[in-house]
C-alpha cells in the first residue's frame, strides 16, 4: 500500500526558535524586548515599536534606562530592577515608563533573567504592557464611589435637621400652642414648610440614585394599580399645573390588572416626569398623562407642548445633574435629577426610558416596563 507524501506548509518548517521568534515579532499588545547582561537592547519586536514608538533601528543596542524617567535613571532603578529578577528570579510591578516623544504612561512590566543550560547568564527578556485604560477606569471606578459615599453620607446629614424643619414648621401651621401673633408668619411658615418638603425630595433623589450606582436598588415586585397612581399624580401635581397656568389631563388604553412592579418607584417615575414637563411648558399648553398596554410592555409616558430638545441633547438630558438650556436664565428650578432617576428604575425593572422630541413641536417621554413584571419576556 502506497501512501502519497503530504503536503507541507511554510509554518510546517517553523519549529523551536523560529516559531518562537515569529510569535514575538508578530505581537503587538505586548513589548517582548531582551537585553544584554548590561541592559542594552537586542531584540524589540512590533508590539514594543508601537507602545514605546521606536522602530527597532533606532533602539537596538542602546539601554533600556532611556524608558525610566530622568529621576528614577539617577537613583539607579534600571540596574535595581535588573538585580531584582537577578535574586528573585523575575522582577514585576507597575510602573510609569517614557516613550519616545517624552510622554509617560503606566505599565505592567515582567523581567526575566536569560540562562544557558549551563547557567550562565545571557541576558534578560522584559515583556511591557500599557495599562493606561486599566489605571484609568480603576480612578473613575474609586471617584465614583468616593462620590456616591459623600452624596449618601450628606444625604443622611441633611434629612435629620430636614425632618426636625417640616416637623415643626407643621405644628406651627395646625396652631397647636396658640396663635402665631402677626399674619405674615402664617405665609413664612408656610414657605419653610415647602421649602423643607422641597430639600427633602431632592436629598431622598440624590440617595436614590447613589443606590442604583451601588446596585443596591432592588425593585419589591407587587400588584401595582396603574388607574390609581395615575389619579394620584394628577391631584399631587394639579396645584403646580394651575400656577404655571398649564392644563393637565390623562388618558389610558390597555388591561393593566395583573401589573407587578414596585409601587413606590412606579409612583415617583411619574411624578418625575410631570414635574419635568411642567418646568419646561409655557403657560397656556397642555400637559398629557399616558397609561398605554402593548403587548408584553407598559408604557406611563407624559407628553408636553413646549420647547422641546434638539436631538443630540437627548442622550444629556437622562444623565444626572444634567440640565439643558443655553444659559442659566433658561434652566428652571431643580438640580437635574428627574429623568436619571426614571431611567435608573426603569432599567431597574428590565424596561427602558424613551424620549421622542422636536424642537418647537413638544416632547413625550415614555417609561417603558415588561408586562406583567420585570424579568418577563418582551415583544
Amino acid at each position: 500500500m502506497n501512501v502519497a507524501p503530504q503536503q507541507s506548509s511554510p509554518s510546517d518548517h517553523l519549529l523551536g526558535d523560529d516559531l518562537l521568534s515569529l510569535l514575538i515579532e508578530s505581537a503587538t499588545n505586548h513589548a517582548l524586548v531582551t537585553l544584554d547582561g548590561d541592559g542594552l537592547i537586542t531584540r524589540w519586536n512590533a508590539g514594543a515599536a508601537r507602545i514605546f514608538g521606536y522602530r527597532a533601528r533606532e533602539i537596538i543596542g542602546h539601554s533600556f534606562a532611556r524608558f525610566y524617567r530622568p529621576a528614577e535613571r539617577a537613583a539607579g532603578k534600571p540596574a535595581q530592577s535588573l538585580a531584582e529578577a537577578l535574586a528573585r528570579g523575575r522582577y514585576e510591578g507597575e510602573d510609569i515608563r517614557v516613550r519616545k516623544d517624552g510622554s509617560e504612561f503606566p505599565a505592567e512590566i515582567v523581567i526575566y533573567p536569560l540562562r544557558r543550560k549551563s547557567g550562565e547568564l545571557i541576558g534578560f527578556a522584559q515583556i511591557a504592557r500599557d495599562i493606561t485604560n486599566r489605571v484609568e477606569l480603576e480612578r473613575a471606578s474609586a471617584a465614583s464611589a468616593a462620590k456616591s459615599r459623600l452624596l449618601a453620607q450628606l444625604g443622611h446629614e441633611f434629612r435629620t435637621p430636614l425632618n426636625a424643619i417640616i416637623g415643626f414648621s407643621e405644628a406651627m401651621q395646625q396652631r397647636i400652642y396658640g396663635d402665631l401673633g402677626h399674619p405674615r408668619y402664617a405665609s413664612y411658615i408656610d414657605d419653610i414648610h415647602a421649602s423643607g418638603l422641597h430639600l427633602l425630595r431632592l436629598v431622598e433623589s440624590v440617595l436614590d440614585l447613589v443606590r442604583v450606582d451601588t446596585d443596591k436598588v432592588v425593585p419589591a415586585l407587587q400588584p401595582v394599580n396603574v388607574a390609581e397612581i395615575v389619579a394620584y399624580v394628577m391631584r399631587v401635581t394639579k396645584q403646580k399645573a394651575e400656577a404655571r397656568g398649564i392644563g393637565l389631563i390623562s388618558s389610558s388604553s390597555g388591561d393593566f390588572a395583573a401589573f407587578e412592579a414596585d409601587d413606590r418607584m412606579i409612583r415617583q417615575c411619574l411624578i418625575n416626569l410631570v414635574d419635568n414637563a411642567l418646568k419646561y411648558s409655557p403657560a397656556g399648553t397642555r400637559v398629557t398623562i399616558s397609561a398605554e398596554r402593548k403587548g408584553s410592555w407598559l408604557s406611563l409616558g407624559v407628553a408636553d407642548q413646549g420647547r422641546g430638545i434638539a436631538k443630540d441633547e437627548i442622550a444629556c438630558a437622562m444623565e444626572p445633574f444634567r440640565q439643558l438650556g443655553d444659559d442659566a436664565k433658561e434652566r428652571r428650578d431643580g438640580v437635574g435629577l428627574g429623568l436619571a432617576l426614571v431611567k435608573s428604575f426603569c432599567e431597574a425593572h428590565g424596561g427602558t426610558l424613551v424620549i421622542e422630541s422636536e424642537l418647537g413641536r413638544g416632547t413625550r417621554v415614555s417609561a417603558r416596563f415588561p408586562y406583567p413584571r420585570a424579568g418577563a419576556a418582551a415583544e
